[in-house]
């Protein structure tokens, strides 16, 4: 079972220092659920959920305070489940357990673009550091709040789509993959690309340090049938499809939609399709640096949910890829270059299908895991691990 990511249930009193003297902020519940199984486990994954738990608390109290830059007087979590500040815990010792961990919180605005201002976010770094018998632990986290990319004009200056018409747009950013000429050798590339082409150019938009959803005028979202542009990558910490995706390709069109996110949503019904000559196919990944830990499994898994199921239209009849209501916890996929550097790969959703995978590359979420359901973006809190 993956480890709950909100991980307290209590009031939590920080004094936020620098930009005010000193102010008091409540912070929203959190479940016990992680710190209880972390302490069964060793100083990293404690220092793992505690980091994360006082990001997110922070973040609940800066939407409440007006402030941009500042810092938190440090936090004391003891063994008894209580989050004191250390000048408390310090003065009053005996009223609580013996220190677990410390927790430290800064925070600074910070522009994704100088020349859009809008797009800026605000940059928390929560340090947890253990110190007991078995060593020390330290771990940072970074943490962005959600942003809302899904109105007419923000859409069409983040440039993925076009909002009118659906169309998937390239990203300004190239990468070139080298590939054999044999088509059905599949060979991998950088992101799981089967190409008769010598290379492939991968055309990938800015990454955006929060959540995208993506909302068309009631159009399909769709890939363009040509193929020096139709192999397009977004990334972002989480995406939301709110639309139908047609990712079908015709004739001598190779194409794909590659999506790198933590979280993936799509709330409508996904098209991709191998002809005998044409490919068009979803391709997953995960950000650099992002990731869950799952209990009895090994590297990094992100999530992603197909709301209305995968399909592959042939002819008269649909191939259905993955059911409606679908949810998983897929994995980091890395892989050595000819370089001898290690990539990360995506997963192709039609060589998915085919078998081409070793592994439990696509794991299900169980229905009584607290993951099953969609995240609700406005409820979101991105989180980057150093």
């Amino acid at each position: 079972m993956l480890k709950n990511e909100k991980a307290f249930a209590m009031i939590f009193t920080l004094a936020l220092l620098a930009v005010v003297p000193v102010m008091a902020l409540t912070l929203a519940n959190y479940s016990l659920n992680s710190f209880q199984i972390a302490r069964s486990t060793n100083n990293n994954t404690k220092a793992y959920y505690i980091a994360r738990s006082g990001a997110e608390a922070a973040i609940s109290a800066w939407k409440e305070a007006d402030v941009e830059n500042g810092s938190l007087e440090t936090v004391v979590f003891d063994d008894q489940d209580n989050f004191i500040l250390k000048s408390e815990y310090q003065d009053n010792p005996s009223q609580y357990g013996e220190m677990i961990a410390e927790i430290d919180v800064e925070f600074e605005r910070e522009n994704l673009n100088p020349d859009q201002d809008k797009y800026g976010h605000t940059i928390f770094t929560s340090t947890a550091k253990i110190i007991n018998s078995s060593g020390e632990e330290t771990v940072k986290a970074r943490v962005s709040p959600y942003l809302d990319v899904n109105s007419q004009s923000k859409a069409e200056d983040l440039s993925w789509y076009d909002y009118n018409t659906g169309q998937i747009l390239p990203g300004l950013n190239i990468e070139e993959t080298t590939v054999t000429e044999d088509f059905w050798d599949w060979l991998s590339g950088i992101f799981g690309l089967g190409y008769e082409a010598e290379t492939v150019e991968i055309k990938y938009h800015d990454q955006i340090y929060g959540s995208v959803e993506i909302t068309t005028d009631d159009s399909d979202l769709y890939l363009q049938n040509n193929n020096s542009i139709n192999k397009v990558a977004y990334s972002a910490n989480s995406i939301y499809f709110n639309n139908e995706l047609d990712l079908k390709q015709s004739g001598d069109n190779q194409g794909a939609l590659i999506t790198i996110g933590e979280n993936l949503v799509f709330r409508e019904r996904i098209e991709i399709r191998k002809g005998l000559t044409s490919y068009g196919s979803l391709i997953i990944g995960l950000p650099e640096g992002l990731g869950y830990q799952l209990d009895g499994y090994s590297g990094d898994f992100g999530r992603v949910y197909f709301n209305q199921g995968v399909y592959s239209p042939l002819w008269f009849w649909d191939n259905e890829i993955i059911a409606p209501g679908s949810a998983y916890y897929f994995k980091k996929i890395t892989e050595t270059n000819e370089s001898g550097e290690i990539v990360q790969t995506g997963i192709d959703l039609l060589r998915w299908d085919d078998g081409d995978y070793d592994g439990q590359v696509l794991i299900p979420i169980p229905a009584d895991d607290p993951n099953y359901s969609p995240p609700v973006p406005e409820e979101e809190y991105i989180i980057n691990w150093f």
